[in-house]
Parts: structure tokens; C-alpha cells; sequence
């Protein structure tokens, strides 16, 4: 039992210290991996370099440098841009339609970071000018790529279904993908009519949102088919996510090397770094039985719904200041014990646990909460802050407790 407590004591320290130190999970995760697995484990370094996880980490760099493509060449802006004169003036329009493009742009492989560094610096400039309460484009922007990042080709919808089917507990993801959708539209619901929303439907104004082209437009066609035979391929013929969009990415490349060597400087290596330290530490723990032993203590010191409720809890508190995506791929293959002892069903909990970790991003500390004050107006970032702070401390309480009792007390899911 011992080896189990220093080894779960450990994986604590690693949240701890990646919150009030600037050092990526990821790294701490390789670094605790081998010390354990050697010290405490005793186990020789190629068993703990045998549980990095490769098929996750090539799914994320190839969606990541195909999405790069595409926001190098101006595809993505392209996007953006058609989309915004869509509203023609209408600016109650514009917090649903950066919900959209975050949702869309999430949807089809971009990560959080990049689709809300797109987003939001249109979004508050229009705010600003047209009296949109900055909370209300921060949330939205937020939801949006929750409703959208756990799609079949979203990195967190990806992350998840790939841990559940390694561990032999495989879910749909287009069912996962609606359950989270509908929870995060819901939540867009309530943002847009507690902050401001229906009074802009008396303000017009003229949104223009154009840019100068990046590339020629045979490129951006080029694009927009890659994306589309990349959705295509995965979900109509389930082939490979990772080696498709790389196909799709090397073939794009040798039409438009110039842009290929831009994209590369998009693939979000911190992501891969995060993931891949973390997961292979919690290899260590599994191999060191200690994934089997909390599936025990789980079965005998309280209810499997309690359980789910405090893991839900720790999810929302721990992710509203630190990475989502390194939540997700360390708690779900340690949720995987409780889910085989506790007669708990597997959607619903993937779904009430993907909500409560992701719900709760815009947090001031956190990465749509941080991008979202820095690109408010100067004299507006102490209000943001103390608002965003607000909405962050009411999703860390409420998120876990609506996403339990909606999608795991009920056992529907």
C-alpha cells in the first residue's frame, strides 16, 4: 500500500507544483515517471518509457499541423472573415457567432489556444466599440470551444475516447460529442441572457473584419478540401485521425512548401510535451497496480456516486488553474477503476467529467480567461479580471455538481 500512497502522493505534487511554478506538467510527469518507477516501483526504464502514449500524441500533432496549415495560409481568417459580415450589422449576432466559428473551429481539430487567439482580439475590438460587455465575449468564445473541442476530431473529444478505448472501455464519440455540445450551448444560453445579451438587439453598426490574403486562393481551396476529406475519412470510413491528417499535411506541403514550414511552428509541442509526461506517469502507477488498487478503495470506503461527485470536483477545481488537457488525460484512466467496480455508466461519466474540467476555462488563471483579459482594452482588464473571476468561482461550484447529477446520478447514460 505504501507504493500506491507515495506514488498518488506524487501525482499530486505534480498539480501542485505546476500551479504555483511556470514549468509545463509534462516535463515534472517524465521526470516523477522515472524517479518512481525506479526508486519506488522498481521497475527498469524501458517498461516506463513503454507506457508514452504514441497513437494520442500522433493524433495531436498531425490534426495540430494540418489546423496549422491552415491558419498560416489564412484559411482560418478567411473563415473568420466571411463568417463576421454574415451579420451585416447585427451585433446581438456576434457573441452566437464567435460561439459558432469557436465551436466549428474546435470541431475540426484546433486547439482551445489557438482558436481563441483568433477570436478574441475581433471579438473585444468590436465589443469595445459597440458597448458588448467584454464577459459576455469571453464566455461565449469559451463555450464555444468546449461545445466544439470534444467533437470526434476536437483534441479533448480525442483525449478522452482514446484513453476510454486503451483501457478497454471504448465510448461513441459522436454520442460524447452531442451530450457536451448541448451542455455548452445550454451555458451559452445562460451567458448570453445574464450578460448583456438582449439589449444589443438594439444596437447596429457596421462589422468589418477584412484582412489582407495570406496566400493565393488555389491554397486556401486546397485547404478547405484537406479539412473536409480529413472529416470525412474519420468519421464516414473511420480511418487513422493522426496519420490521415499528416497525409493530408505532407500532400499540402509539396504544393505550398512555404507555408508547410510556417505550420510546423503551430503544432502545439507544449500539448505533447503536457500529455505525454503526465500519461506516461500514470503508466507507472498502473503498472504498479495502483490504478487496480484505487478501483478497490473505491468499492469499500463509499458509494461509487460519491466518488464521481469528488472526482468531478477535483477536475473543475484543479483545471480553473491549470491545463484542461492535462486534466483530462490524467483523471480519465484513473476514473477507469471506479467505472468497472461502480456500475456507473461510461458516457455519462466521460461527458459530467470533460464538462466539469472544461466548463470551468474561463477562469482569469486560466488559458480563455487570461487570453481574454489581455485582449480586452487596458482600462478594461481590472473589471474583466474581477468578472471573469466571478463566472470562474460559480463554474467550479456548479459545473461538477449539474454535470453529476444530470449525466451520472441518473445511470441514463
Amino acid at each position: 500500500m505504501l507504493v500506491h500512497i507515495i506514488g498518488l502522493a506524487v501525482f499530486v505534487l505534480l498539480f501542485v507544483l505546476s500551479v504555483i511554478r511556470p514549468v509545463n506538467m509534462g516535463i515534472l510527469g517524465f521526470a516523477a515517471a522515472f524517479v518512481v518507477g525506479l526508486a519506488v516501483v522498481h521497475q527498469p526504464a524501458r517498461t516506463t518509457i513503454a507506457g508514452f502514449p504514441v497513437d494520442l500524441l500522433v493524433i495531436i500533432v498531425g490534426v495540430t499541423l494540418l489546423f496549422g496549415i491552415a491558419q498560416a495560409n489564412g484559411t482560418v481568417q478567411l473563415l473568420v472573415d466571411a463568417s463576421v459580415r454574415l451579420i451585416r450589422g447585427r451585433v446581438a449576432f456576434l457573441p452566437w457567432l464567435l460561439f459558432v466559428l469557436s465551436t466549428v473551429l474546435c470541431g475540426i481539430g484546433a486547439l482551445g489556444p489557438a482558436v481563441i487567439s483568433i477570436l478574441f482580439p475581433v471579438g473585444m475590438a468590436v465589443a469595445a466599440t459597440h458597448g458588448i460587455q467584454p464577459t459576455l465575449i469571453a464566455t461565449m468564445v469559451g463555450f464555444g470551444a468546449v461545445a466544439g473541442g470534444f467533437a470526434p476530431l476536437g483534441i479533448y473529444g480525442i483525449i478522452v475516447t482514446q484513453s476510454l478505448k486503451s483501457e478497454g472501455m471504448p465510448i461513441d464519440s459522436g454520442e460524447l460529442a452531442i451530450v457536451v455540445f448541448v451542455a455548452a450551448l445550454l451555458a451559452g444560453v445562460i451567458a448570453y441572457l445574464t450578460a448583456g445579451g438582449p439589449r444589443l438587439w438594439r444596437v447596429r453598426a457596421e462589422v468589418d473584419a477584412t484582412k489582407p490574403k495570406l496566400a493565393t486562393s488555389l491554397e486556401q481551396k486546397c485547404t478547405i478540401a484537406a479539412i473536409v476529406v480529413l472529416v470525412t475519412g474519420t468519421v464516414g470510413f473511420d480511418l487513422d485521425i493522426g496519420l490521415l491528417a499528416i497525409t493530408l499535411a505532407a500532400v499540402l506541403g509539396l504544393a505550398f512548401s512555404a507555408t508547410l514550414t510556417k505550420a510546423t511552428h503551430h503544432i502545439s509541442w507544449n500539448v505533447v510535451l503536457l500529455l505525454g509526461g503526465v500519461m506516461t506517469y500514470v503508466g507507472v502507477l498502473d503498472k504498479a497496480g495502483t490504478i487496480g488498487w484505487l478501483g478497490e478503495r473505491a468499492s469499500t470506503i463509499g458509494t461509487p456516486l460519491v466518488a464521481a461527485l469528488v472526482i468531478c470536483y477535483i477536475a473543475g477545481a484543479v483545471s480553473a488553474f491549470a491545463s484542461t488537457t492535462g486534466m483530462l488525460g490524467a483523471l480519465v484512466p484513473l476514473c477507469i477503476p471506479l467505472l468497472r467496480v461502480g456500475h456507473l455508466g461510461t458516457l455519462g461519466f466521460a461527458a459530467a467529467l470533460s464538462l466539469s474540467a472544461a466548463l470551468v476555462d474561463t477562469s482569469p488563471f486560466s488559458t480563455v480567461g487570461a487570453v481574454a483579459i489581455a485582449s480586452a482594452r487596458e482600462e478594461q482588464r481590472p473589471a474583466v479580471y474581477r468578472s471573469l473571476l466571478r463566472v470562474g468561482l460559480t463554474l467550479v461550484v456548479v459545473a461538477p455538481l449539474v454535470s453529476w447529477a444530470v449525466l451520472i446520478a441518473p445511470g441514463w447514460l
